[in-house]
């Protein structure tokens, strides 16, 4: 099937080759270029909107996936019509065990993830997915991967935008580490009242690493 683009250029999927699947859509790659096409029985609420794709491509939000171009099976371009596959960059880098990363680089992922926060509340934008399938983290820092479920509050004051978009980044943290320790009990991150998402870390990561603090948490709890 040829896919348009708003500008109805066909993109050539045969030059794609299988990289990832999900619930909703498949993931092609051609180089290092992404293809997300989405299944025909995925919901519209599960897709990103044209007019949402626009805003994260333009924005250059920081850590977030770099989005290129949307695409529908029609030639006629229509804003109403939902976005059947569009295309990203891939993330460059190692991937990396966040949980046993050093001090110095956890706390420039977290400075990465305030400088997200404070573009997301500029723009007035809130991630509702928070999975770890969601961020992935490399020797580069994190990078936020899905951009289909960010939804946007206009009428929202910075303060409660800022709270909202912390806790969808402890969120991330914590179900990245839930998935890496599913043998053993876990302490999470805590998201405090009226305070940033630097200093809530730093309450936690009582030790060089998160393995060692929760190892260090976890005794003290025995």
């Amino acid at each position: 099937m040829p896919y348009y683009s708003s500008e109805k250029d066909i993109i050539d999927t045969q030059k794609f080759d299988y990289f990832d699947q999900g619930g909703c859509a498949t993931i092609y790659r051609n180089g290092e270029t992404l293809l997300k096409i989405y299944n025909k029985t995925c919901k519209r609420r599960h897709r990103i909107n044209r007019s949402m794709f626009e805003k994260i491509k333009n924005s250059n939000i920081p850590n977030v996936v770099k989005l290129l171009d949307c695409y529908s099976s029609s030639e006629v371009s229509n804003p109403f019509k939902p976005v059947e596959a569009y295309t990203m960059e891939l993330v460059k880098g190692k991937k990396i065990d966040l949980l046993e990363q050093k001090r110095d680089y956890l706390i420039n992922v977290i400075d990465q993830l305030e400088e997200t926060i404070d573009k997301l509340v500029e723009l007035k934008l809130v991630p509702e997915d928070p999975t770890s399938h969601n961020i992935i983290f490399t020797e580069n820092g994190a990078t936020i991967l899905d951009a289909d479920q960010f939804l946007r509050f206009p009428i929202l004051t910075r303060r409660f935008l800022y709270d909202l978009n912390k806790e969808k980044m402890i969120i991330f943290l914590n179900k990245t580490i839930d998935d890496t320790r599913k043998d053993e009990a876990v302490k999470h991150i805590f998201c405090g009242f009226n305070s940033s998402l630097s200093k809530d870390f730093s309450d936690f990561l009582e030790e060089e690493t998160i393995n060692e603090t929760i190892q260090k948490k976890v005794l003290k709890s025995i």
